[in-house]
């Protein structure tokens, strides 16, 4: 149960997965700014646009309507009077020009109720309202204000039951006295829906980008800090080959898928340490790698020569893998290092020398991969332990 926080812990540690959420902050941050300030313009631009739509409905009106008709009108059975059907007529004319969803006016009676006056929607219609219907619960606070002779413009979408609306309300007034309201309201259901729409769009969008970035930030920066692109946990990156960690790790993976015909061969470079103490570590680099590429060029021009993998195990100590091989695969392997490493020799100024071991996996001698690379280095250590004899002989 310890080791889930932990590595959560680790893993949050990690300089690559930081630089990751923080570039994914910045992209959401910087998408949700440029998404605000662009619906912010647009929408103000619109409100603006509207805000002139009423004041030129407004002062259109307002000349032609007789204040007269705010006390006159009172109910249901004024809509036959001559003043109430002039008022709508002009009413109809204006919303039918202005192309608004209604357009009407209302006043506050004695007991403060407020009430429809004229509507300027045919009688017919079912939204019709007739002098004295109350004003619906929702838009009485917008026409108080109005009331309280202040104008009311739109400024965001208001929800009723009736639907979406941007709302205006502009007092009318006789003799600095104010005895109604100029009721205007604009359908917003189509505003409403590209708002929410295009929110959750951004929103989807955002999330794609951050993700994406967080992909694109982790891969780059693991490119940018590993320029080589090598899997730097399981690769010598003085050689390039795989190294102990992944020499460990498909050993035990072919453990558990197959065993037979699988050898295993240890190598030792013989004379690293001397040219080290001699000629620097820069040089021994220099050994290590000639090493390789004569081991490599052999391993190419041997017997399935693409089953065959090179690692290093260790600071002079190399371990090849071989798939579907007999004896004389090993064999002919080791002899195809040797005349490279004779051929190395006599091209140039340094003495390359390898001990090698060679092992295939026994049933009866090994319980694992693992045993047969132990039987193959101690072979190599053997054959190490003589030629350092006959040397000792020989001086």
């Amino acid at each position: 149960m310890m080791e889930d926080p932990r590595m959560l812990r680790k893993y949050l540690n990690r300089v690559d997965f930081q630089v990751a959420i923080i570039t994914s902050v910045i992209v959401a941050l910087s998408s949700l700014l440029i998404f605000f300030a662009t619906y912010s313009i647009t929408y103000n631009d619109m409100i603006a646009s509207l805000q002139d739509r009423v004041s030129s409905i407004y002062y259109g009106i307002e000349p032609m309507l007789d204040t007269h008709d705010f006390t006159n009108i009172d109910d249901k059975r004024d809509i036959s009077l001559q003043s109430y059907q002039e008022i709508q007529q002009i009413l109809l004319q204006a919303k039918q020009t202005s192309g608004v969803m209604y357009l009407y006016t209302a006043k506050q009676l004695d007991d403060g109720s407020l009430v429809y006056l004229v509507d300027g929607l045919p009688i017919s219609n079912q939204d019709y309202r007739y002098p004295g219907d109350l004003i619906e619960q929702e838009i009485q606070d917008e026409m108080q204000y109005a009331l309280d002779n202040k104008i009311l413009m739109p400024q965001e979408i208001k929800h009723t039951s009736w639907g979406h609306i941007f709302i205006a309300y502009l007092p009318i007034t006789h003799n600095d006295e104010v005895i109604g309201v100029l009721g205007i309201e604009f359908d917003a259901g189509h505003q409403y829906s590209t708002y929410r729409l295009t929110l959750i769009g951004m929103i989807s969008l955002i999330i794609l980008f951050c993700v994406a970035a967080w992909f694109i930030s982790f891969k780059l920066f693991c490119r940018i800090s590993n320029p080589t692109y090598k899997d730097i946990y399981n690769t010598d990156l003085l050689s390039g080959l795989k190294n102990r960690n992944s020499f460990d790790i498909d050993i035990s993976n072919l453990d558990g898928q197959r065993r037979k015909n699988i050898g295993i061969l240890s190598i030792d470079l013989d004379n690293l340490k001397n040219t080290n103490d001699t000629l620097g570590h820069h040089e021994g680099d220099k050994f290590i790698i000639s090493c390789v590429y004569i081991i490599q060029e052999a391993i190419a021009n041997s017997t399935n020569f693409s089953n065959n993998i090179l690692y290093r195990v260790g600071g002079d100590e190399f371990a090849i893998i071989m798939h579907d091989i007999n004896e004389k695969s090993l064999i002919e392997l080791c002899d195809l290092i040797t005349i490279k490493t004779a051929k190395a020799n006599v091209s140039g100024i340094t003495n390359y020398s390898l001990s090698m071991g060679q092992a295939s996996f026994d049933i009866n001698k090994d319980r694992s991969l693992l045993d047969t690379f132990k039987r193959a280095d101690n072979n190599m250590y053997e054959i190490k332990r003589t030629k350092k004899c006959k040397e000792s002989d020989n001086s």
